[in-house]
């Protein structure tokens, strides 16, 4: 994605998020990072798919074994059972991050959801991350 179309496209999310006190950047990847409640949150566009809107929680907890990273996989599975449009997700190097991803007719819709979405990834990882304490 061109950073012109990157800025287009992010605009009207990173107005919103100011208008709401957040203070949204937008890296050269096209990436709208911002902080809620001491946490990054990210929303990464796609110029070649507009109505695609994710939102991400990432990295929020690490694996530190094989052994933990089963017991999270258990965790994983039951929390993107029971959130709403969130799912929790861990990559091949044990970052978990928590994703809320929907189809939007435009961005006055997208803004309409956008606390909601931040819900949605907050519960999630706060339930996997209740699920994994001792």
């Amino acid at each position: 994605m061109a950073t012109t179309d990157a800025s287009a496209i992010a605009s009207p999310y990173i107005e919103y998020l100011k208008s709401e006190g957040y203070l949204p950047e937008l890296d050269e990847a096209g990436v709208v990072r911002f902080k809620r409640e001491g946490l990054v949150y990210l929303i990464v566009l796609d110029a070649s798919d507009p109505d695609y809107f994710p939102m991400v929680l990432p990295n929020f907890w690490q694996s530190a074994d094989e052994a933990t990273r089963r017991e999270a996989l258990d965790a994983i599975n039951e929390t993107s059972g029971r959130v709403k449009v969130a799912k929790v997700v861990m990559d091949e190097s044990g970052r978990v991050s928590a994703h809320v991803e929907s189809f939007v007719n435009d961005a006055e819709h997208a803004k309409q959801i956008m606390k909601r979405c931040m819900d949605a990834a907050h519960t999630a990882a706060q339930l996997f991350l209740e699920k994994m304490k001792p």
